[in-house]
């Protein structure tokens, strides 16, 4: 987003950003036996899911 005119995505200090700085956000893992696993699979699993 560099160099775009109406670039939405600003830091602190008012400088274009690439848009990937979006506010807070939390990022997790999820292992089952020491092994990755994706974690909307377990998600799709429960009635109800936001997904």
């Amino acid at each position: 987003m560099y160099g775009v005119t109406n670039n939405l995505y600003k830091d602190s200090n008012g400088n274009p950003t690439n848009g990937a700085t979006t506010g807070c956000h939390c990022h997790f893992t999820v292992r089952k036996d020491g092994e990755l696993v994706d974690p909307l699979t377990i998600l799709k699993q429960k009635e109800g899911a936001l997904i």
